[in-house]
């Protein structure tokens, strides 16, 4: 009789043991999985998205204020000298002088582009105001983006360069004017043309009066 309630102490004994050891581990799995949805949890909310919003931008920051407007004496036009007399080598005067110029804008409508010609007394860069010889504005086309200016003087030996200003309300200050390369003209020796030489040639040779011949005739006249 005894020796059974001993058996079943011990059988008692050890049945809460492992209930004790499965709660446990059930405890422990559980806090384990809390921790890990908790752990998901918290990290998506701490996630930091990145938003991209729309922002209008100018065509050329240049000749814009920061609401990308654009002066209204100005049309938008954006003239640069592309070519011009080439006086590389030795050009002789008097000569006419003349420069294209290439719109990179918009077409040309109210702004006015003006031109000077100056004749400089040095070819160093950057160019410096000489006297004033001829001006005028902008007018001649020849194509849909090509202007051409030119000087209707027959101009002297010395260095010479156009000077193109730009338009009221252009916006780029450090652009008011653009110069273009200075061309010199020197002075030359006339040469006879060919045509000349044959005429000299082709001219008869007036005859030599002997002197003695001359007095007979004389002689005769006074008889």
């Amino acid at each position: 009789m005894f020796r059974l309630l001993r058996i079943e102490k011990r059988g008692k004994g050890r049945w809460r043991i492992m209930l004790f050891l499965r709660l446990t581990f059930i405890f422990c799995l559980s806090v384990t999985i809390c921790a890990q949805f908790t752990g998901d949890t918290s990290s998506s909310f701490n996630d930091v998205k990145n938003f991209s919003l729309p922002v209008q931008t100018c065509g050329d920051f240049r000749y814009t204020d920061d609401n990308c407007r654009y002066d209204e004496r100005w049309d938008q036009s954006d003239l640069h000298i592309t070519n011009q007399t080439d006086t590389s080598g030795a050009v002789c005067a008097p000569l006419q002088l003349y420069a294209e110029l290439e719109n990179r804008g918009k077409e040309r409508t109210v702004s006015d582009w003006k031109w000077e010609l100056h004749k400089i007394a040095s070819q160093q860069q950057p160019l410096q105001n000489g006297n004033v010889v001829d001006k005028g504005l902008i007018t001649d086309k020849k194509s849909k983006t090509i202007y051409k200016i030119e000087s209707k003087r027959a101009l002297q030996p010395g260095i010479y360069a156009f000077k193109v200003y730009k338009p009221e309300g252009y916006p780029a200050n450090d652009e008011k004017y653009e110069w273009s390369k200075p061309m010199k003209l020197v002075k030359c020796q006339e040469k006879a043309t060919a045509s000349d030489q044959k005429k000299t040639e082709k001219q008869p040779a007036e005859p030599v009066k002997e002197s003695g011949e001359e007095h007979e005739k004389n002689a005769e006249t006074d008889q």
